[in-house]
């Protein structure tokens, strides 16, 4: 069976600047056996408040701190879906900040080890009018590269690399982000070239990350978490 995207839940805010634990709903129709992964957006006026890893969730990879309107931070997280109705999760911060947060289900992924590969956060800068999200190397055949994008462009969506198709948008959030998720299969398992994430509006801030998926059997290989690329 491929992997493939199922859902992505609704964007859950907190808009205040507080340490307060937000609420993030989990994806329609997930099922036993899903890869879930929550993706979380902080940020901070003084400066970026770290995101901490939920209880019975496995950080994929953390941002360093990069400037926009305020100062962020991004984290991406993964958990195994036990149930077809799994609880809401509580995500919060080390020190205060404005956050937003979604959950996405994934089909067909290794149970195991899911995670294949994945890139580092790339972020663009407020002049900018698109990013380039990083070329990747799978280990494993017929992975499922997923693009996470948190795009500032308001009430509008940019458009993924070429051949990835986009999954799910929304937004924008109370802190005027968007959030977007899109796919690809990787046949062979190998080297995926980078590609450019075209802003609809900019120029605007924005930050993104490729993660890919195993197929169950694959065994994908062990991770490390990238540091920050600024473009």
């Amino acid at each position: 069976m491929a992997v493939a995207w199922r859902s992505s839940g609704t964007v859950a805010s907190r808009s205040s600047d507080n340490t307060s634990a937000l609420t993030v709903t989990q994806p329609a129709g997930h099922q036993a056996g899903d890869i879930l992964i929550l993706i979380a957006f902080s940020y901070h006026g003084a400066g970026a408040a770290t995101i901490n890893t939920p209880a019975g969730w496995t950080l994929i990879s953390a941002s360093a701190a990069w400037a926009n309107s305020n100062t962020s931070k991004c984290a991406a997280f993964y958990k195994i879906a036990a149930s077809s109705s799994e609880p809401s999760v509580s995500v919060s911060t080390a020190t205060t900040s404005f956050m937003d947060c979604q959950i996405s289900a994934f089909s067909g992924a290794d149970g195991t080890t899911p995670i294949d590969a994945n890139t580092s956060w790339v972020t663009s800068g407020a002049s900018s009018t698109s990013f380039t999200c990083q070329a990747i190397t799978t280990v494993t055949n017929n992975a499922l590269l997923v693009y996470f994008i948190c795009d500032n462009d308001g009430a509008t969506y940019g458009t993924p690399p070429t051949g990835v198709t986009e999954r799910a948008e929304s937004g924008p959030t109370f802190t005027g982000f968007d959030f977007v998720v899109a796919t690809k299969t990787k046949t062979p398992a190998g080297s995926e070239s980078s590609g450019t994430y075209t802003k609809t509006t900019g120029p605007n801030g924005g930050i993104g990350i490729v993660v890919a998926l195993a197929i169950a059997g694959g065994g994908g290989a062990a991770f490390v978490p990238q540091t920050l690329i600024i473009s």
